[in-house]
């Protein structure tokens, strides 16, 4: 599978290699994120990229990104890249003072959310520069977009592939707008602020716990990439609590652990690797 190749690297290895997983799962989120299969995530972001396209989205167009979950989170931020665009990741914790300053600055037009923060979402765009909320979940919210509208445009492709998305040249643009500053497609392919933490050596064959938080950094995305190139099985829990990592790390047979803390002893294990947030 091909599509996103052309324009945009790092969409197209990761669309790729969870096409490639079928219905295997690439992301299970505890708390209530369900589980994502390979191909299902593949095949939603091309076409979500398909429907950002019809909405105007164009190298250089900027879409925020404050969302609660990490599935979430990969729905909102690849469509954008594989459309060309740039993703401005918010922390869904900021003041919404802070958070208007931020849209303003980047001049996003459109902000991807969840239910949960959709009506702060709103309040976002009234006060910024968005025109369009879009909202992922299953129940529509008054007065926004809902995300499942972004995947029913005529004739949208079954499955990912050559053309599938018009993708465009997004050499000249970050592919997100952090609070830590840009980075760029390359940079994000690398590993990014996380590159240090031998992500090089994540494979098809382990389990990540990612327990870092959605606070607008890159390293979560950079992660996340990483792993999904690579088919690393994602297990997703954003500020685990340490009295879960236990069951976590027991549960879903974990190999690398994405932590903000490093792992007290009586937690660690033999095969049992570590990655700690970059600070």
């Amino acid at each position: 599978m091909t599509s996103g190749a052309r324009g945009c690297p790092a969409s197209g290895a990761v669309l790729g290699r969870a096409y490639e997983l079928g219905d295997r799962p690439a992301l299970i989120e505890i708390g209530g994120g369900g589980v994502l299969g390979g191909r299902t995530l593949a095949t939603t972001v091309v076409r979500a990229a398909s429907g950002l396209l019809r909405c105007g989205v164009f190298p250089g167009y900027t879409a925020g990104v404050y969302v609660d979950t990490v599935t979430a989170h990969l729905l909102a931020t690849w469509p954008v890249l594989a459309a060309g665009g740039t993703a401005a990741t918010l922390p869904a914790a900021a003041p919404a003072e802070w958070l208007t300053r931020r849209l303003t600055r980047c001049d996003a037009r459109m902000l991807i959310t969840t239910p949960r923060l959709a009506a702060t979402a709103l309040r976002l765009a009234d006060r910024s520069r968005v025109r369009r909320v879009v909202v992922i979940g299953s129940d529509p919210v008054p007065e926004t977009c809902a995300y499942a509208e972004l995947l029913t445009g005529p004739g949208e492709p079954a499955v990912p592939g050559p053309g599938s998305v018009p993708l465009r040249d997004p050499a000249a643009h970050p592919a997100l707008l952090t609070v830590e500053g840009p980075l760029s497609r390359a940079e994000l392919v690398a590993g990014g602020p996380a590159s240090g933490f031998a992500l090089g050596e994540l494979g098809e064959k382990d389990v990540l716990l990612a327990t870092w938080p959605l606070d607008g950094g890159a390293a979560v995305t950079a992660l996340l990439t990483a792993a999904l190139t690579r088919g690393t099985l994602i297990v997703a829990a954003p500020g685990l609590p340490a009295a879960k990592l236990p069951g976590a790390l027991h549960d879903h047979g974990v190999t690398v652990a994405a932590l903000t803390e490093p792992i007290p002893a009586e937690h660690s294990r033999p095969g049992l690797r570590t990655l700690l947030r970059p600070r």
